[in-house]
């Protein structure tokens, strides 16, 4: 048992130094690859090819003038929306009609109910004259007030 145990620490020594390399030559530095940054470090710098440095695509390079970019395009949207034209309303009175809008809608809905009862008044009163007469009246008492009210103004 003590036989095996030993022969086993032997077997995984020698994958140990298989694997770290014991037999090569200790004086060789790792060369190092900085794939995502530049090395601010002179020592780090040196390390890595001028060549390769080029080569490489890191974030700094591709954030390289972005901020300037972005700035320039808020200075953009700042001057367009403090065009003065852009502020000032379309017509004076939007404020107006906007406010009256509900009350309006309120008396459309009760003018069109109103046209409607004197429609049917006056079908039941003339018996005789048929839809299109009644219809037709109406609109002419319509056009005529239309009339009246754009002399007035």
């Amino acid at each position: 048992m003590e036989e095996q145990a030993r022969k086993r620490k032997e077997r995984l020594q020698a994958l140990r130094a298989a694997k770290l390399g014991e037999g090569k030559e200790e004086n060789v530095k790792p060369t190092l690859k900085f794939r995502n940054y530049d090395p601010l470090n002179s020592e780090f710098q040196a390390s890595v090819a001028p060549v390769e440095r080029e080569k490489i695509e890191t974030v700094e390079k591709q954030v390289d003038g972005l901020t300037e970019a972005v700035l320039e395009e808020e200075q953009k949207k700042m001057k367009e929306e403090l065009d003065l034209a852009n502020l000032a309303p379309k017509k004076p009175n939007w404020d107006l009609k906007r406010d009256v809008e509900k009350q309006l809608n309120r008396l459309e809905k009760k003018t069109k109910a109103s046209i409607a009862e004197l429609i049917r008044i006056r079908l039941k009163g003339d018996k005789t004259s048929d839809l299109v007469g009644a219809v037709n009246a109406v609109n002419e008492q319509q056009q005529n007030r239309v009339d009246s009210d754009d002399e007035e103004a």
